[in-house]
């Protein structure tokens, strides 16, 4: 049964340079109107009320809809799912304001992603953020204020001109703070972004490798584990919608441009505002054939610290992943941690995870 739905808002009050996600700058489109449809192909999904564990709600930036707007979403969704174990909602500082979190109250949000990106002013230029160290450290104590405590916090590194001191100094911010999830994502240039398109170049691989030793040591000392690649969290606050996608379950996905997983065919809707305004879905689907899962369940699978149920794989697809990864195993076993339970890739390598996965599959 199929237990997470990830809704997509597109709408942002400014476009950060490094976004390839589908979005669209705010005042440009009728949010109601997208609302409207949103809900439409909500309803044509025929998700059973009180059914789902997780609701996410990601960007975009879903708090650049005005109050009503913010309001009229929480309610639509809080209506038809009580008791949710995980509701997300993605915010940037500039936008998190008193009353957007009161309705998160309201409507049951329990759980907070927020946009920082990184604590330096020139970061924040190059990266084309519009908020400032003071207003994340407000949008945190209200939440507090309001006893939403689940809170995560994106940060973004190896952006062109970040250093190893520029790196310390987020990392120095973090500990005066009282969050429970961090998420450390390095930063890669994508096709049609402002980055991409102003010519900036990846930073140097030797300075990433340092940058990715220097988090993980760090946030270790503050108490976090890391359990994902780019993923840490005190205990028991692990994401449990992630967790959806990562053990390569099956969810829902609505918006513009959102992609699901349900009944064996991954699909993805429009990327075209005015096409999903008008009601064109258009969904491109893919049936995943066993041996795609196969892949797709071990590359996913080795991005968690906890690595491959061995169990799980043998449930999955009756076979012994010993056996039929014998070669590859033995390849890479000075990087692995081998259990009779698990496989997973060891910390110290989990950031090379790609070319050690490559020989699996």
């Amino acid at each position: 049964m199929i237990k997470s739905l990830y809704i997509h808002i597109p709408f942002c009050n400014n476009i950060c340079s490094y976004c390839d996600f589908a979005k669209v700058k705010s005042e440009l489109f009728d949010h109601k109107k997208y609302l409207d449809q949103l809900f439409k192909e909500f309803i044509s999904l025929n998700i059973e009320n009180n059914s789902l564990d997780t609701i996410y709600i990601g960007g975009g930036t879903p708090t650049s809809l005005n109050d009503d707007e913010f309001e009229t979403l929480l309610s639509f969704f809080d209506d038809r799912f009580k008791n949710l174990k995980e509701f997300t909602v993605e915010a940037n500082p500039e936008s998190l304001s008193l009353l957007k979190i009161k309705l998160m109250k309201k409507y049951h949000v329990n759980r907070v992603s927020l946009g920082v990106e990184t604590t330096s002013k020139e970061g924040l230029s190059i990266l084309n953020r519009k908020h400032d160290n003071l207003q994340v450290i407000e949008c945190i104590n209200n939440l507090h204020k309001y006893n939403i405590n689940n809170i995560n916090l994106d940060f973004i590194y190896g952006y062109p001109d970040q250093d190893l001191k520029m790196l310390q100094d987020d990392l120095d911010f973090i500990k005066k703070l009282d969050v429970k999830h961090l998420s450390f994502y390095s930063l890669i240039l994508e096709d049609n972004t402002i980055l991409k398109i102003k010519g900036y170049k990846e930073i140097d691989e030797d300075l990433l490798v340092k940058m990715n030793k220097l988090i993980n040591s760090s946030l270790k000392e503050m108490g976090f584990i890391h359990y994902e690649v780019s993923n840490y969290s005190k205990e028991g606050y692990k994401s449990l919608h992630n967790l959806t996608y990562w053990k390569d379950n099956n969810y829902y996905a609505i918006g513009l441009g959102a992609s699901s997983y349900i009944n064996d065919k991954r699909s993805k809707n429009t990327s075209s505002i005015n096409r999903y305004l008008n009601g064109i879905i258009k969904r491109d689907i893919d049936i995943v054939t066993t041996n795609d899962e196969k892949e797709e369940f071990i590359m996913l699978a080795f991005r968690l610290l906890d690595g491959l149920d061995l169990n799980e794989y043998k449930k999955r697809f009756d076979e012994d992943f010993y056996s039929t990864h014998y070669k590859a195993i033995s390849k890479n076993k000075e990087f692995l941690n081998i259990t009779s339970t698990h496989i997973s890739i060891k910390e110290e390598y989990i950031f090379i995870m790609d070319s050690i996965v490559i020989d699996f599959i």
